[in-house]
């Protein structure tokens, strides 16, 4: 403790010390709250997480940043005062009833290549590495929103390294459906380049129909096996059949996407609502689901706090949430690519 060290040097070394020496070094040295509230996520220690909780006041911004960290960090903030600027994460914390277990992915998020997100990708993936996540997914749109890169952006993605930061990073695309046949807005030339292949309707690009309409465009994107994932089929303004988009999805081994960011929006209709019908549906037919922070920005990376009341009102059980355990996802995408158009 005689050399100087600086916050960020002694942030490392405390998150991998022994308990004891973990809260000494607490107690001991002056952290600002950002320091100090990834101190308390990595610590493996309840009574370390105590006592660097009474050391401050959290935020709710800060809380919100951490909520998917570590859930004994979350038990323990209920001894600290927090300035109520959220009124969905202080009842969470205040209640000390936490139904999501640690994120390990996040695999729905942009940069500042889509347009109108601001991070770049160093930032997003350090963020992923500072939230201890096993696998960070950029999805940039379609060229047809507004802003959007050109599609000659997805030809060099090669160069990016896969691993850093002890993250893996995924580079993919969300790609716009844009017809009731599942019209893709990218090509097979572009696609074939993408370690991730995300579908999904944006008014920007379709225009909602009837329900069968809409319902027959979900599902033939659904058919592709060049993708994954279908994005934010929650809005009420394209109606969908769930029970049928929910068997197109087990049949067809795609994964329908649980979005956090969706459930912000004043502008879709009856999110919450169609969320929850699809994790009943999800149940009912054992199929697993996919949580997307759709994070536009590094701090709302793997934030998923919109999405956990719901998960707790329908009891939607662990097995069927494949954020939790990165290993099942790859095993995933891995069967997906062995059927692949482009690749």
């Amino acid at each position: 403790m005689a050399i100087k060290l600086n916050e960020r040097t002694l942030a490392l070394l405390a998150a991998r010390s022994v308990p004891n020496q973990l809260t000494y070094l607490a107690m001991t040295v002056k952290l600002n709250e950002r320091t100090l509230a990834l101190l308390v996520a990595r610590s493996s220690s309840k009574y370390s997480v105590y006592i660097l909780t009474l050391k401050t006041a959290f935020s709710a911004r800060i809380c919100a940043e951490y909520l998917n960290r570590r859930r004994q960090m979350l038990f323990l903030l209920s001894f600290t005062f927090i300035p109520n600027k959220n009124k969905l994460i202080m009842q969470y914390i205040l209640s000390g009833d936490y139904y999501m277990k640690e994120i390990k992915l996040d695999v729905h998020t942009h940069t500042l290549a889509s347009g109108h997100a601001y991070g770049t990708i160093n930032e997003m993936i350090k963020e992923a590495s500072n939230r201890n996540l096993d696998i960070l997914g950029i999805t940039e749109h379609g060229p047809g929103i507004p802003g959007a890169c050109n599609p000659f952006y997805f030809f060099n993605i090669k160069v990016v390294p896969r691993m850093q930061y002890g993250v893996k990073l995924m580079l993919g695309a969300e790609i716009n459906i844009l017809d009731y046949k599942g019209t893709l807005d990218l090509k097979p030339e572009h696609i074939k380049h993408l370690d991730l292949r995300i579908a999904g309707i944006h008014f920007q690009c379709y225009k909602p129909r009837s329900i069968d309409e809409n319902t027959t465009a979900i599902i033939n994107a659904i058919k592709n096996p060049d993708i994954d994932i279908i994005s934010h089929p929650d809005d009420g303004h394209c109606p969908l059949d769930y029970e049928a988009v929910v068997k197109a999805a087990k049949e067809y081994h795609t994964l329908l996407e649980l979005n956090n960011n969706a459930l912000r929006s004043s502008s879709r209709l009856n999110v919450a609502q169609n969320q929850e019908t699809l994790m009943k549906l999800s149940m009912k037919y054992d199929v697993p689901m996919i949580c997307g922070s759709d994070a536009h920005y590094m701090n709302d990376i793997a934030n998923y706090t919109c999405i956990e009341p719901i998960i707790k009102k329908v009891n939607f059980p662990d097995k069927l949430i494949i954020n939790y355990d990165s290993k099942k996802f790859e095993e995933y995408i891995n069967e997906n690519a062995k059927n692949r158009l482009y690749h």
